[in-house]
């Protein structure tokens, strides 16, 4: 488990550093990371179809993202 995210003002952004994350999903500049929403919170994959197919299985939106 990693600890607490803290959430930065950058300009007009809100902003949250998610290296040591990012590192362990084999991520780095110019990756894409999806988000979904989900009964217990946010829960954050590098893998589209992976997320597609979780969006099913819990009838849960993950409408406004495209494919990469």
């Amino acid at each position: 488990m990693y600890g607490p995210l803290i959430i930065r003002k950058v300009g007009n952004s809100l902003t949250v550093t998610i290296s040591d994350i990012a590192k362990d999903l084999g991520l780095g500049e110019g990756g894409k990371l999806f988000a979904m929403r989900t009964p217990r919170g946010v829960e954050l994959t590098p893998y589209y179809r992976v997320l597609k197919r979780l969006s099913i299985q819990r009838g849960t939106s993950c409408a406004n993202i495209s494919m990469p």
